[in-house]
């Protein structure tokens, strides 16, 4: 599903609340002591950075700005446009050589050079390609890959990088330079608690003076990573806190034979051992530290084997492509293009397509988030109009299967009654993607492919497909080319499903299995069998109407409880951030002694860390956006109607029914505590404590009692 420009801004700071009412809040445990009053700026990746990074924010007064941002391409050899993910090249275990260019150093201390700017993930990686996506550089799965930064840095500086560990639990190691010596930051090695400069004085990094025990990286969350260098010493911080401290003689250093071979003789490089972990990079940055000294750009191309395994030099290595040349699409399949339609509702649109009379099939997680009134299907480009759906007549969120009925008259698209999987065979998908980050939708395009291998997850089956579709197509039809269905578009795995496909698809050639967790994904679609869909239609024909209210009901019940989590997360927020006056003075008073709390209050109450008043009031800007306001209020129109309908219809049982009535009681009392904040420290503690573990204790209770699954694959 392409969700609507809006509320993609806004997206990750509304996982992020959800996340945090479910998993995290307050401690239930006596508060040992207070905590500051004014506690120091958050450290970027903590909760409330994460929180203030994903929304608009604006300083008070000041009009928020978007710009569409260009999302790199490059074009394949036939003229095609190719994402960096489509690209593979073979590893290679000669180090790389340079000539040098004095283009573009670093001039004068103190001035900041954008390193990332400068990378080129097809050029400089050793070994499989990293992946750009936007402005982002992310790891394949693959171990010791490499990712050279052409510049030789000057004899002290400062070099910064923001990552984020995406999947597994293993090290991120920096290359650079000490005193003219190649040496080798771990962090978060030997299953992510050691970190260290590795092979000092010929030891590793869990064994030497630097050795450093506990965890930096968390997963999903971006590290400031910054280290200093002179000649003859080495600070490493993750986020302030000191890593490693080391002085001494930097013949000391040196690499092991596996890096040696891989890293570039000077300069710097991101390397990341496992081959189940990944870390996406969103900053790379230096900084000189003395007057004159000068950092200098290596431009040339590095020289590698090639492909058949010789040694001898070449200004660049030829990646090899996934398919020859893209068949085009057979008539038959193309002529189905009347009965595929765009699936539009308040949050996002997907594909569907026409499988019986007045049926539309689409994936599950298409419609999720939008009462069934709510959905429309499109087919005005092939001149049948726009329809409402009248009823949800199947959803099954495992499988990420779903039947709508609606009004129309369009010709089904014929589904073949069996299909035999077969290793190449060739396909047609048909879909609307969105163009980029843009609310623009590309109708009815159609992509080529293969079918490469079945992949099991979680007791299901489904289809890997070679083919190059993109966010917005999920729920399409995989035609086969005589133009009839033999599966649907379920495009991306989720991280749940995922590992084990990863696992599955070690078999196959390198290139597909490490490009399985890139975030786009670009290249690989994945596909349910016809099966599913041929067990789901049978299944809507013998249907009594009773079972299609339920189903009907079930939705409108999932659907509401995630709006009530999306604005009880919001009303959290803004309780946080209505910090009153006399609350912060009460604060301050009792961290500095002024007033003194008794041991039984402290046993009781847990006191809450207050957000400083420039947090505050940015997150209040944020909330009162424009963009945040129409979510609350699409989010919350009809919302009392549809619990007491929910609960009246009768398809529900009495726990569920009564456990959606408390989770809207819950969510509109945090928003009464949000727009009048109790006036005491020890009251304002009590509010958000209270109001967080009641809506995430009633949250999970909802989600048991309905059976919520995400689909093992969605976009």
């Amino acid at each position: 599903m392409k969700p609507r420009n809006a509320f993609m801004r806004v997206g990750g700071f509304l996982a992020g609340v959800s996340l945090w009412i479910c998993f995290t809040g307050c401690s239930s445990e006596p508060a040992a002591s207070l905590p500051e009053a004014q506690p120091a700026e958050e450290p970027e990746g903590s909760f409330f950075g994460q929180m203030l990074g994903s929304l608009p924010l604006v300083e008070p007064g000041v009009e928020p700005t978007t710009e569409p941002v260009a999302e790199p391409a490059l074009q394949d050899e036939y003229g095609d446009t190719l994402p960096m993910a489509e690209l593979a090249s073979v590893e290679t275990e000669r180090q790389p050589s340079y000539v040098a260019s004095t283009a573009d150093p670093v001039s004068a201390r103190g001035e900041t050079i954008d390193l990332l700017g400068h990378i080129d993930p097809r050029r400089d990686a050793v070994g499989p390609p990293w992946i750009q996506d936007g402005d982002t550089v992310v790891s394949p799965l693959f171990p010791r890959c490499l990712l050279q930064i052409r510049y030789s840095p000057p004899a002290a500086y400062r070099w910064t990088v923001v990552a984020e560990r995406t999947v597994g639990n293993d090290s991120l190691n920096l290359v650079f330079t000490v005193g003219g010596q190649r040496t080798m930051v771990v962090l978060d090695g030997y299953d992510g608690r050691t970190s260290g400069l590795d092979m000092l004085d010929g030891r590793r990094a869990n064994e030497n003076e630097t050795t450093r025990h506990g965890r930096f990286f968390q997963q999903q969350r971006p590290h400031v990573i910054v280290c200093t260098v002179t000649p003859s010493s080495v600070q490493v911080t993750c986020d302030g806190t000191t890593v490693i401290q080391w002085s001494g003689d930097p013949s000391r250093l040196t690499l092991r034979p596996e890096w040696d071979r891989l890293a570039p003789t000077t300069g710097l490089a991101l390397a990341v051992y496992d081959r189940q972990t990944q870390f996406r990079i969103s900053r790379v940055e230096l900084e000189s530290l003395e007057s004159g000294q000068a950092g200098v750009w290596n431009l040339a191309s590095r020289s590698e084997p090639s492909m058949h395994g010789s040694s001898s030099g070449s200004s660049s290595t030829q990646p090899f492509s996934l398919r020859e040349k893209p068949l085009e699409p057979s008539e038959a399949a193309l002529q189905q293009k009347g009965s595929i339609c765009l699936i539009e509702h308040p949050l996002g649109t997907g594909t569907g397509f026409v499988v019986g009379e007045g049926i539309v099939a689409t994936n599950a997680h298409v419609v999720d988030g939008a009462y069934t009134e709510e959905i429309e299907v499109d087919f005005s480009t092939t001149g049948g109009g726009r329809h409402r759906v009248q009823k949800m007549l199947f959803k099954d969120s495992a499988r990420d299967l779903c039947l709508l009925q609606v009004p129309l008259d369009r010709p089904a698209i014929p589904v073949v009654a069996d299909h035999t999987f077969e290793r190449g065979e060739n396909v047609v998908l048909i879909g609307n993607p969105a163009l980029g980050k843009t609310d623009v939708v590309l109708r009815n395009a159609v992509a080529t492919g293969t079918i490469a291998a079945t992949v099991h997850t979680q007791g299901c089956t489904f289809y890997q497909i070679d083919a190059r579709v993109n966010v917005g197509s999920s729920g399409g039809p995989v035609l086969n080319f005589d133009g009839q269905v033999i599966g649907v578009v379920a495009m991306k795995a989720t991280d749940r499903g995922e590992l084990e496909i990863n696992r599955a698809m070690r078999e196959l050639d390198h290139h597909f299995a490490s490009r399985l967790r890139s975030p786009s994904r670009q290249g690989i679609t994945f596909a349910i069998p016809v099966s599913d869909l041929n067990r789901a239609i049978q299944g809507v024909r013998t249907q009594s109407e009773s079972a299609i209210a339920r189903t009907m009901d079930l939705h409108a019940a999932q659907v509401v409880m995630e709006r009530l989590r999306m604005l009880g997360g919001l009303y959290l927020l803004e309780l946080h951030a209505n910090v009153p006056l006399s609350v912060r003075q009460q604060a301050v008073a009792m961290r500095s002694g002024r007033v003194r709390v008794p041991a039984s209050t402290l046993r009781k109450i847990t006191f809450v860390d207050l957000l400083s008043e420039r947090q505050a009031a940015g997150l209040v800007a944020a909330l009162r956006s424009e963009e945040v306001r129409q979510m609350v209020r699409n989010s919350s129109r009809g919302l009392d109607e549809k619990v007491q309908q929910l609960a009246a219809n009768g398809h529900l049982d009495e726990a569920t029914a009564r456990a959606l009535e408390s989770l809207l009681a819950a969510v509109t009392g945090t928003k009464r505590s949000a727009e009048n904040p109790p006036g005491t420290y020890q009251a304002f503690s009590q509010a958000v404590s209270t109001r967080q573990n009641q809506m995430r204790r009633l949250i999970d209770e909802l989600a048991d009692q309905l059976a919520i699954t995400g689909a093992a694959y969605e976009d």
